[in-house]
């Protein structure tokens, strides 16, 4: 569109049309911003009369309850997925934090068996009037390596196990991506496939319907509550910076304090020690 074009309710009309194709509020608040901050260059600059961004409505919303799930609730859910189609990415959700977009984009060559790891490098988004495509890390910091144990190397063995059989009945149809979550040809997931199955498994497991996304809080909250540093936290989940996981898991870190402010005050109990007096040779008894 040209400059001149442009107007309050052509705004208006952009940003709710983000809004209906499924854009989130977040991504639309930094379209505003970056679409404000351009446009009032351009007005400095004598290309436009006014900003056309001023007075726009940006959707906003109240952001959805975090869901979490308990250490013991966890052991409920991942007995309840056991023979699940997805059971293996349901416990890669939980154990690494990884996004939804994340676990769908692992490919097997991401995974190092011999170091225990595997790295982050890719995500499937869906893009309207584009279908799954493969895009980088939200933040340079989502390009990241995870550590992972022994149980979570057997279970992708056993993804791979069940991969092979797909591929042997898929046959012709199959379309090799390398991906260690597919659709029954190979092809990235479905969002809404994974989505029956996981609601079906919190069902079973007698647990709370939350969202996908909340497997990624509920990593990070046990953590949280079991010593682990928002540093540690913050580079585990790929955000940009530390504050960043402060904002978010605030409340849970606040909590975790409370332990230490337990550990400190065991450490520093006053005790009574004789200590020289300084004016004299005499000792006195005082609390430290």
């Amino acid at each position: 569109m040209k400059l001149r074009e442009l107007n309050l309710s052509f705004i208006d009309r952009f940003y709710a049309g983000l809004q209906k194709e499924g854009v989130g509020l977040r991504t639309i608040g930094l379209v505003h911003s970056t679409l404000h901050v351009s446009l009032e260059r351009a007005t400095r600059y004598g290309y436009l009369t006014k900003n056309p961004v001023h007075g726009a409505i940006v959707p906003k919303g109240r952001s959805p309850e975090m869901g979490v799930l308990d250490q013991e609730q966890v052991s409920r859910f991942l007995v309840a997925a056991y023979g699940n189609p997805f059971e293996v990415l349901f416990h890669l959700a939980v154990v690494t934090g990884m996004r939804q977009g994340e676990l769908f984009g692992l490919k097997w060559c991401d995974i190092s068996w011999n170091q225990s790891m595997l790295i982050v490098r890719r995500q499937v988004q869906r893009i309207p009037g584009q279908g799954k495509v493969f895009s980088e890390p939200k933040t340079k910091a989502g390009l990241r390596k995870i550590g992972i144990g022994e149980s979570t190397l057997d279970k992708l063995r056993l993804q791979h196990d069940r991969q092979m059989d797909l591929k042997a009945l898929a046959g012709k149809r199959w379309q090799e991506n390398d991906l260690v979550f597919t659709s029954e040809i190979g092809t990235p997931l479905d969002n809404s496939n994974v989505l029956k199955e996981y609601y079906h498994v919190l069902d079973r497991a007698g647990l709370p319907k939350i969202r996908f996304h909340d497997l990624r809080h509920t990593a990070a909250s046990l953590l949280l509550n079991n010593g682990q540093g928002i540093l540690a936290v913050s580079k585990l989940l790929g955000h940009s910076k530390p504050s960043v996981t402060l904002d978010i898991y605030g409340h849970v870190y606040n909590e975790s304090m409370e332990q230490v402010a337990r550990v400190m005050e065991s450490l520093v109990t006053p005790t009574r020690i004789e200590l020289p007096e300084k004016a004299s040779n005499k000792l006195e008894t005082i609390s430290k």
